[in-house]
């Protein structure tokens, strides 16, 4: 084409109408896009204000049941079985803290055989 190329001859009318056109469908294109994201985030921003509109309302309902639930319950009658709970595990302690080892030690060994199952290449265990 004449002009864009380096040449210094002046474009004809038929070359200036064909880069006006092919300028407009690119431009065209393009405002086509813009708006296509432009719709995305719109939809986006639209649908983050219904999730926190909801999570407001949600939090809100369980607040109140929270409310509801503190005065209906006897705060007395928890902090004696709180209470009687203590008292037993400090007159057992033996029992609690031998109960507690087995637990250790069961939860070890089992740590170990799965680490060693995912190591092995057969994938058995011991």
């Amino acid at each position: 084409m004449a002009g864009i190329r380096g040449d210094t001859s002046v474009p004809t009318a038929e070359e200036l109408r064909r880069q006006v056109t092919r300028t407009c469908k690119e431009l065209g294109r393009t405002v086509t896009a813009l708006a296509s994201k432009a719709e995305q985030s719109a939809a986006f921003n639209k649908q983050v204000a219904q999730v926190t509109d909801r999570l407001r309302d949600t939090a809100a309902q369980v607040g109140h049941q929270l409310g509801q639930l503190v005065d209906e319950t006897d705060l007395d009658s928890v902090r004696g079985k709180a209470g009687r709970a203590v008292n037993a595990a400090r007159s057992n302690r033996t029992a609690l803290l031998t109960a507690a080892g087995v637990l250790a030690v069961l939860f070890v060994r089992r740590t170990r055989r799965a680490r060693r199952a995912t190591q092995s290449p057969g994938g058995g265990g011991a």
